[in-house]
């Protein structure tokens, strides 16, 4: 499967990046990389900070290759896409989603509870 055809099944949209995007992109991948080393922060928000910066870089990834993912599950299309966009590998790609579902489940499911 190829980016054209995600976008053809709708799970991508055509997009045009500018430095301004990137650059704040990458300004949000260093405040949260920064605030998920915080010892005092908890597990759950370490988590989802990390998370939030991986997905901020896997969107980089796709807005360089001139896409960005649709409305429909844009965790899920980010994550996957990177197998097109960096040739990440499938355990790669498979960590990062197990992160996407563990933090889905800290933030919407397990509230108050620790990993």
């Amino acid at each position: 499967m190829s980016l054209p055809n995600w976008q053809r099944n709708g799970w991508l949209t055509a997009h045009k990046s500018s430095v301004s995007e990137v650059r704040d992109l990458f300004g949000v991948i260093d405040r949260d990389l920064h605030d998920s080393g915080i010892d005092e922060i908890s597990a759950d928000a370490r988590l989802g900070m990390a998370y939030n910066a991986a997905l901020k870089a896997g969107t980089i990834a796709l807005a360089a290759a001139g896409y960005r993912a649709s409305r429909d599950q844009p965790h899920y299309r980010v994550i996957q896409s990177l197998a097109l966009t960096i040739n990440a590998t499938a355990i790669e790609v498979g960590r990062l989603d197990a992160f996407r579902k563990k933090r889905n489940t800290s933030d919407y499911e397990s509230r108050g509870h620790h990993l």
